[in-house]
């Protein structure tokens, strides 16, 4: 298993280290809670209409190549910065719940 995973997931390093691949795939099957879909549904509005005013204020000629500098280097960065906090919240969620569910059982 990746350590940058187990570092980032202290859960993970709970499980043996074969049954670390079963359980990081177990957890991306969990769900987001709604208050992570609303947070990511709102960041991507702010995040769309931030780009759409920056790209409308290009040169007619240069929108396109305009358009794909500022995807890059404004967008991906932005949504990188909710998206990935949330995808590992329920990670870490999704293994809490699996390493309760074997001290149940």
């Amino acid at each position: 298993m990746n350590r940058l995973w187990q570092t980032v997931l202290p859960e993970l390093r709970r499980f043996p280290t074969g049954e670390q691949p079963r359980a990081l795939r177990l957890a991306r099957a969990s769900r987001l809670e709604s208050l992570e879909l609303f947070l990511l549904a709102i960041w991507l509005v702010l995040v769309t209409a931030l780009v759409r005013t920056m790209v409308n204020g290009a040169p007619e000629a240069e929108r396109v190549a305009y358009s794909l500098v500022i995807n890059v280097v404004v967008t991906v960065p932005l949504l990188l910065a909710v998206f990935l906090p949330i995808h590992i919240r329920r990670l870490r969620r999704g293994l809490r719940a699996q390493l309760e569910e074997r001290s149940t059982s």
